[in-house]
């Protein structure tokens, strides 16, 4: 029963250390006062040093998980992660069309922050191919977009055109995130043929799950009402938030 909140279904894996994976987008969505539900998609064995193996969930249950929290809420933004294997990626593309997913917001997990493969080539093709086009927001980190658009993307340049690439293949916005680039961090974020950069001090520590907390973060501001560059820099003020650091500029 709904408690009168927006709502997000987080569609992700499970990480058991808790820092990244479904426990993280919900901390971040209940964080900005939005009500989080959720579908998971494997089960991980993980901490924040190391990753060893995952299960992906059987597709006809996560239909049924996805269709119960659809039938049951109003579902005001969906957020997707970790997707593991081609036949879960196709069943959730085929999903966010049977509910009519408003502000989807793809995060597409591919490696683990330790180097760890979370979907095998298949589910990547799958991704790029497929759900990309559907999503309202997409959120790579630097190695996530270069597979996803098939050039390479290692410095600000190259991320600008990513993010463009991303748009252009159907993504109504995008933000490549500059974690890997040396010295201050900088987000390259597109929407409508345009894009800025969001320049920040890097954080300083662990960076596990920062990624699931971005996008979650954004998802909840776009079910909250918030228009796509709000939920960005809510997004960026949340993540620097659980490291101390509020300030971060355009």
């Amino acid at each position: 029963m709904s408690d009168g909140r927006p709502v997000v279904l987080a569609i992700a894996g499970v990480d058991p250390s808790g820092g990244a994976g479904i426990f993280a987008d919900f901390r971040a969505i209940e964080k900005a006062g939005v009500r989080a539900v959720g579908a998971i998609t494997a089960l991980t064995v993980q901490t924040e040093h190391s990753f060893s193996r995952y299960e992906p969930t059987p597709p006809d249950m996560l239909r049924a998980t996805v269709c119960g929290m659809a039938s049951s809420f109003e579902i005001g933004a969906v957020k997707i992660g970790m997707l593991a294997n081609a036949e879960v990626a196709s069943t959730v593309a085929e999903l966010l069309d049977e509910i009519a997913a408003p502000n989807v917001v793809l995060d597409p997990v591919i490696v683990a922050s330790v180097g760890a493969r979370l979907v095998d080539e298949a589910a990547e093709e799958v991704i790029r191919d497929e759900l990309v086009q559907r999503a309202d927001l997409v959120t790579p980190n630097m190695p996530e977009a270069s597979a996803l658009v098939g050039f390479e993307v290692d410095d600000v340049e190259s991320m600008r055109a990513a993010a463009l690439e991303l748009c252009r293949r159907g993504a109504g916005a995008a933000v490549v995130t500059g974690g890997h680039l040396e010295g201050d961090a900088v987000d390259l974020f597109a929407i409508e043929g345009e894009s800025e950069a969001i320049r920040a001090s890097r954080l300083k520590g662990s960076v596990h799950g920062t990624g699931c907390a971005f996008s979650s973060a954004a998802a909840a501001s776009l079910a909250a009402g918030n228009d796509m560059r709000s939920a960005v820099g809510a997004a960026k003020e949340y993540v620097r938030s659980l490291f101390g650091q509020e300030s971060w500029r355009r």
